[in-house]
């Protein structure tokens, strides 16, 4: 018999909010119980219409009084939540940093009061959201002090797989775990032939480990957007929503779009036969550098210090997101580009291509790392991913050992079966279900057989996590 189990989806947008209902419904036949909290009076009303249990944060907020300063707020939570930094917190969330530091600190001691009262309330089991933002961060710390565990969603670098880990920083405790008591077995020929197959369709196919989105445009369908937002913010969210500023969320899409299109000149063609380290430029306002890696915030002085210390006779080749393209301001680009040893290549270069004829990669928690797995290049990893677990690239810890590391990694050799080993983990540790749902993706995510792998794998993780807390 399953055992019964309370869950919380945080959510903040009506995509995630119409899907992750529709996951709450088949939990329930499951015996897994869902609740929701959103900041959105647009996914409240879309929730509570369809008879699901929701908390609106920004109602809650409204009820507040402060009983003490906010600095007294805020060394009485670090001490008590065991929080690293207020201050990485509110780095952590690009949203709140629109509205000014005063607005972003009143507001994350108003969090903090809302979960520890929520929590004391409500007996729940497991919050599931995101890694990045007030609304993942501070349930992260303060689940710690309850029965509650905070799991986040995680796309892995293969399409059509997903999980739930506890670790926000990069790792995956399903494959932490899997690895420490399977590394030194042998792979049946069933398995080692699994791996290899995936390596070829991979690396002969040229597939992505991320997933592309559109560079935003300026046309009539992104104006459409923008007044239907202004609509909805002005009449349902009525402005107080802090995730959805519209004026900003425009603004930088269309300075993107005007970037994208004055950008050419800036670029270098690659010639792949020469030697050179690539260093993939991260997503700036991203979770995996605001959250997981923010002491690599400033990407161009990472770059800098990475170009100083390459060794002779190579070169640094440096490529934007493609997701993010115009993302980088012109001005930051050019600082790049006048690096000497440095090569900024155009976006659309397919990495699979600058992988497979680099001698190294550099990157801080890049998808790209795992890529270098499949290609059997020498990877240096700055921050914390999921394959630094391996032992197959090389973990940074100290910035003044990179130039040791770069030379001694060029000469490197991958060992072979510890990769089959570790690509074999890595889908042992993992769900069969799409769980993206935006762009060209909905209708994958919204085929019965799809739906149902989802609602099979995390019942299973539920259940085992369940297990583990007794």
């Amino acid at each position: 018999m399953e055992q019964s189990i309370e869950i919380v989806f945080v959510i903040n947008a009506m995509p995630f909010a119409e899907a992750r209902f529709m996951l709450s419904k088949e939990l329930e036949t499951h015996n897994i119980k869902s609740r929701f909290v959103s900041y959105s009076k647009e996914c409240e009303n879309y929730l509570k219409q369809n008879g699901a249990k929701v908390v609106n944060l920004i109602d809650e907020f409204d009820k507040m009084d402060f009983k003490k300063s906010l600095t007294e707020y805020f060394i009485e939570f670090e001490k008590k939540y065991n929080v690293p930094s207020m201050n990485l917190l509110i780095l952590g969330d690009v949203n709140y940093g629109w509205l000014g530091r005063e607005r972003a600190k009143k507001d994350l001691v108003k969090h903090f009061i809302f979960w520890e009262k929520y929590l004391t309330k409500n007996k729940i089991d497991f919050v599931v959201g995101g890694t990045e933002r007030f609304v993942n961060e501070v349930p992260r710390a303060v689940c710690r002090r309850f029965k509650t565990q905070h799991l986040l969603w995680k796309y892995p670098p293969m399409n059509g797989y997903f999980m739930l880990t506890k670790d926000h920083y990069g790792h995956w405790n399903k494959l932490d775990e899997f690895w420490a008591k399977n590394k030194n077995k042998e792979l049946t020929d069933e398995e080692l032939k699994f791996v290899k197959n995936f390596i070829k369709e991979v690396t002969t196919k040229k597939e992505r480990a991320h997933i592309m989105s559109k560079v935003p445009m300026l046309d009539i369908e992104a104006f459409k957007t923008v007044a239907n937002r202004l609509y909805v913010n002005t009449f349902v969210e009525k402005w107080k929503n802090p995730y959805s500023n519209t004026f900003n969320i425009a603004k930088t899409r269309a300075t993107r779009a005007v970037r994208k299109r004055i950008l050419f000149g800036i670029y270098e063609k690659p010639e792949f036969k020469e030697s050179y380290f690539f260093f993939p430029l991260h997503l700036a306002i991203d979770a995996q550098i605001l959250v997981r890696a923010p002491h690599y915030v400033d990407q161009l002085s990472l770059v800098k210090n990475i170009a100083n210390c390459l060794p002779a006779g190579y070169k640094l080749y440096v490529k934007e997101h493609p997701n993010f393209k115009g993302g980088v301001p012109i001005k930051e680009l050019k600082e790049i580009k006048k690096i000497p040893n440095v090569k900024l290549i155009p976006a659309e270069t397919h990495s699979h291509d600058v992988i497979q004829n680099a001698k190294c990669l550099i990157t801080v928690n890049s998808n790209v790392g795992w890529e270098g797995i499949l290609y059997n290049k020498p990877v240096i990893c700055l921050g914390t991913s999921f394959y630094d677990v391996s032992g197959l690239v090389y973990k940074m810890n100290d910035f003044y050992d990179l130039p040791r590391m770069m030379k001694e990694a060029v000469n490197s050799k991958m060992d072979v079966t510890v990769r089959y080993k570790f690509i074999n983990a890595v889908f042992k540790s993992v769900y069969k279900g799409e769980m993206v749902h935006q762009e060209g993706y909905v209708e994958k995510f919204l085929e019965k057989e799809n739906l149902s792998n989802i609602v099979k794998g995390m019942v299973s993780e539920l259940n085992l996590l369940m297990n583990e807390k007794k």
